[in-house]
């Protein structure tokens, strides 16, 4: 057969003819170099030999080196790998190292919904994993993960209830994901308004925010935290209600009463919380607006301080 009516063999890319070169010139070399090579750019480079050939289980066992730069590689070449890597992270999940563990959550996590294959064993170390860092990157993979899962609600509610603090300030950020908004979701928000740690009562009323119109439930429970001790949980909480407009219109005797709050911020976002909640009323609620309007005018008339 002719040179034209050959097929033309399709060339690898040359990043990978070289690792493949590297592979075979080296052999069980190469294990035993990513294994005892004093240098971390050496062990890099090695890394990127076993990105060249697909090797995600070597990969995945460069997750507990020593150093972090090496970790931080293999992962991004494990995510580059795409879904290929997924069940070489999977295991990873298990491994008894936590370094691998942490590292291989937050590598499904980059790999999106294809990894929900690893979903059980995520929801697993979210709740179950004896290392707190383990625990909070199992959180923040989730909504990455997951499409509309109740049980990763559920296990994220559980967390607000019982986990650590660093688990709870992550458990109100994934609940605000688009993905895993629901109305248990707005009920375990609502139930952090009242959580021990300031952040995470912070973080509750700027996850509530997300959900719009479904958060409407949750308004009373914003309105007391315009009460709260934290200045920032009172300006969160305020912000949060004016983004709700028209649905939070019960809030608005506690807002007129956040104008005489002694934090000028709080003051402010309750302030505009108020605009924001009547301005398209009309005449549909004379009260209300009356006592909206008469409030933001004298905070208008305040000096500026």
């Amino acid at each position: 057969m002719t040179d034209a009516g050959r097929a033309t063999p399709k060339k690898r890319p040359l990043r990978r003819r070289v690792a493949l070169l590297t592979v075979a010139l080296l052999g069980a070399g190469l294990i035993a170099v990513e294994a005892y090579a004093i240098s971390p750019s050496v062990r890099i480079a090695v890394a990127d030999v076993w990105e060249g050939v697909g090797a995600s289980g070597r990969l995945v066992g460069m997750l507990s080196d020593s150093d972090e730069r090496v970790r931080a590689v293999a992962s991004s070449a494990l995510v580059r790998l795409g879904p290929a890597a997924i069940p070489a992270c999977a295991r990873g999940v298990e491994h008894p190292d936590p370094r691998v563990r942490k590292f291989a959550l937050f590598t499904l996590g980059q790999l999106g919904p294809p990894a929900k294959i690893a979903l059980a064993s995520i929801l697993n170390r979210a709740t179950n994993d004896p290392e707190p860092d383990v625990r909070k990157a199992a959180i923040q993979a989730l909504p990455n993960v997951v499409d509309e899962n109740s049980a990763a609600t559920t296990t994220l509610a559980g967390i607000l209830a019982s986990g650590d603090t660093d688990g709870r300030l992550a458990a109100v950020k994934a609940l605000g994901h688009p993905k895993l908004q629901s109305a248990d979701g707005v009920a375990a928000l609502s139930r952090a308004l009242k959580d021990p740690a300031a952040q995470v009562r912070r973080d509750a009323a700027e996850s509530l925010a997300a959900f719009g119109p479904t958060a409407a439930v949750a308004v009373p429970a914003l309105v007391d935290a315009l009460r709260d001790p934290e200045a920032d949980v009172r300006v969160e909480a305020a912000e949060t209600l004016g983004s709700l407009s028209a649905f939070a219109k019960s809030a608005v005797p506690g807002l007129i009463a956040a104008l005489k709050d002694p934090h000028p911020k709080v003051r402010s976002e309750a302030a505009e919380a108020l605009e924001q909640i009547t301005r398209d009323w009309g005449d549909g609620e004379p009260t209300l607006r009356q006592l909206a309007l008469d409030a933001l005018a004298q905070i208008n008339r305040e000096p500026a301080p």
